[in-house]
């Protein structure tokens, strides 16, 4: 069992507000809940929890009551999520909370619950155990079944904190991701001690909070993309060069009409300005911008590659994208980049015996199946060669920076008053939970109920996850260059388990003002038209658009907001020249 302990924060000072006890113990007060609001007793529910070696046990909610005759107490109840970029800040932000704290003396137990994992699905040990070692406070309830966020009604966005009389168990307070001196205030009054609340820090530039601010600055604008071990050609310049003539060769696809460059038109911020993707035949989901996408943890709107490189072979064999096949490509490397592979180390297979390997196939193909299984496993590593040296390409492709870039560097003037409000109201609004860090985006996969392609249902990661485990170019595969690290890369979504229906993942909000149309399914013109369905959590629950239910941290938003939001995201758009 996981227990919990209480600290002392600071040195017991002495005076008449200092010290007091809470509200003395009712005879009810033990009494469980079915709600989690301010007035109400904490709802007697038991949980796994970790506790701070991260080893799980139960623990149920009613054992944080503390003896009615003991010195006052008090928990700090967190509802959180891996994913989430405030909730990353309050764990980042431990000390500052507890240093702050107005009441020296007191006698506080921090526990943390999280809701989802860094990719939003159900927390599990191993989640719970990687929160910890960032710094999380244990113990950790992991609430897979969104109990506590149920309870407390409604939606809201996260973190929300529970402030409890441990003495009896009662909800003091409850705050969304409040400030820093709220938080706090909170915390005093609940021992009689408002007057010792601290003042509100200064803003930035009248309008933001240190704990904005702060945020603000994460936003930075990234620079070189991390280190990808699967991959040993990803940051060798001759692949790089190598991967961009291949990313414009229409001759890989067999009619000699589409390449890469075909829907990442490096003139369009590499995407295509359509609705879906139209190449060999018509796509089903709209062609994100590549730009800086070597950054992200997971590849495509339903993650359904686990690198760059991997991401890169599925349009070759696609029949609606360049309907090619590995040993047509094969072929084709070893009539015209022979020399340059040579080069990388790359020893070619003898695709000249037309006996052994076919013009054409792939996994299905009856020429395939014929081929020897040694010949076929040439094939494919000389297939996934390709892919790497095009990801050691596009791991070269930046975003630039742009006015939202200068503003957090300290040029007030760098936004509009409206763009302001916006930047204001994303923070508000809670936007930030998963636009939140250099690209603005937490790379997770969320439901907040867009339309797909043509109105139809799309299932999203629940689809691509089976199609992930299912490659042999997965980053734990025969092709990788490090399956070790490919192997601690899938670890999380090996442990997640299931995923539900109607999740993709979050796009970067940099350049969003060029790249529309928008959603998965590309069925939103504009930016108006993303915040007009954004801002009423998405479509209705009875629109066959979309699957499952919107997530409860999507909070609707009034119409005012809604036009400041669209531009802040102009504001998002790389600066230049005219």
């Amino acid at each position: 069992m996981v227990t919990v302990a209480f600290v002392t924060v600071g040195c017991r000072s002495t005076g008449p507000d200092v010290g007091s006890r809470p509200a003395a113990c009712d005879a009810g007060a033990v009494d469980s809940a079915d709600t989690l609001a301010a007035g109400r007793v904490l709802p007697s529910l038991t949980f796994t929890a970790l506790d701070g070696a991260g080893t799980p046990g139960p623990l149920s909610l009613g054992s944080l009551r503390a003896p009615c005759d003991g010195e006052p107490r008090l928990v700090v109840l967190r509802i959180g999520a891996s994913f989430c970029g405030p909730c990353q800040w309050w764990r980042d932000h431990q000390a500052h909370l507890v240093a702050g704290l107005p009441v020296p003396g007191a006698q506080v137990a921090f526990v943390d619950a999280l809701v989802a994992d860094e990719d939003n699905d159900a927390p599990s040990v191993a989640a719970g155990q990687r929160w910890l070692a960032h710094g999380g406070q244990a113990p950790l309830l992991l609430d897979e079944d969104h109990r506590l966020l149920a309870l407390a009604g409604g939606r809201s966005v996260l973190p929300l904190f529970a402030v409890v009389d441990a003495r009896t168990l009662r909800v003091a307070r409850v705050l969304a991701d409040p400030q820093l001196e709220e938080l706090q205030a909170a915390i005093a009054a609940v021992y009689g001690a408002p007057s010792l609340s601290p003042p509100p820090a200064p803003l930035f530039d009248g309008l933001f909070s240190p704990k904005e601010l702060d945020q603000l600055r994460a936003m930075a604008l990234p620079m070189a993309a991390p280190a990808d071990p699967t991959n040993a050609l990803g940051d060798v310049p001759a692949a790089a060069a190598l991967g961009e003539r291949l990313f414009h060769d229409a001759s890989l696809s067999p009619t000699g009409r589409f390449s890469c460059a075909t829907c990442h038109d490096p003139a369009r911020d590499f995407q295509d300005g359509l609705p879906v993707s139209v190449a060999a035949g018509r796509g089903q989901r709209n062609t994100p911008s590549i730009l800086a996408a070597a950054h992200a943890r997971w590849q495509l709107w339903d993650g359904r590659a686990d690198s760059l490189w991997m991401q890169a072979l599925g349009p070759l064999e696609d029949p609606a994208e360049m309907a090619s096949s590995r040993l047509f490509v094969a072929h084709r490397l070893y009539a015209s980049y022979g020399r340059e592979l040579a080069a990388l180390g790359v020893t070619l297979p003898p695709l000249g015996d037309g006996a052994r390997f076919p013009p054409a196939g792939k996994p299905g193909d009856d020429a395939w199946a014929a081929m020897a299984p040694a010949d076929r496993a040439a094939v494919d590593a000389l297939f996934a060669t390709a892919g790497k040296a095009v990801a050691a390409f596009e791991r070269t492709l930046r975003v630039g920076p742009g006015p939202l870039d200068a503003y957090v560097a300290g040029a007030r003037d760098a936004l509009t008053a409206a763009q302001k409000h916006g930047l204001h109201a994303f923070f508000s609004a809670g936007c930030i939970q998963c636009h939140h860090g250099p690209r603005l985006t937490d790379d997770a996969f969320h439901n907040v109920r867009f339309p797909g392609a043509g109105g139809a249902p799309d299932e999203g990661r629940a689809a691509g996850v089976p199609r992930l485990l299912a490659s042999e170019f997965r980053g734990d595969g025969p092709h990788s260059d490090d399956p070790v690290a490919g192997a601690a890369r899938l670890a999380g979504l090996l442990a997640a388990g299931r995923t539900l229906p109607g999740r993709f993942r979050t796009p970067s909000l940099r350049g969003a003002a060029r790249t529309g149309p928008y959603g998965h399914g590309g069925g939103l013109a504009t930016l108006e038209d993303v915040m007009k369905v954004y801002a009423r959590a998405g479509l209705p629950r009875d629109d066959p658009r979309a699957l499952g239910d919107a997530e409860p941290w999507v909070v609707e938003l009034d119409t005012g907001a809604e036009a400041d939001l669209v531009e802040l995201l102009r504001a998002l758009t790389e600066t230049r020249a005219p």
